[in-house]
């Protein structure tokens, strides 16, 4: 099996479990330590289709070049509500997250 063959593989099987252990990688795959290197830096800084965890876990974070930190949303799920009703219903960006108190955002 070829490099990108084996990352075809990976990323089916991320995009499937959504967090994987670089161990598991490691049992499923037989990587040595150096192949699991390239992958890591081919799927994170390269395609930009997971993130390292506390250096243990790789998570899965979607299609290339969106990340959980820089990820928007798209024109079309943001739409302006039509009559009054919809308006009551519509969370904006700052309702949707709650609000920590200064004491425990330090």
């Amino acid at each position: 099996m070829d490099f990108y063959e084996l990352l075809d593989d990976v990323v089916k099987l991320l995009h499937q479990r959504g967090r994987v252990t670089y161990r598991a990688l490691k049992r499923q795959f037989h990587l040595d330590d150096d192949v699991l290197d390239d992958l890591k830096e081919e799927l994170i800084k390269a395609q930009r289709v997971a993130v390292d965890e506390n250096g243990d876990v790789l998570v899965w974070v979607g299609d290339v070049g969106i990340t959980p930190a820089l990820a928007s949303p798209s024109p079309q799920s943001v739409q302006e509500p039509t009559s009054q009703d919809d308006r009551s219903q519509t969370v904006s960006p700052s309702q949707a997250e709650p609000r920590v108190p200064d004491a425990e955002r330090r």
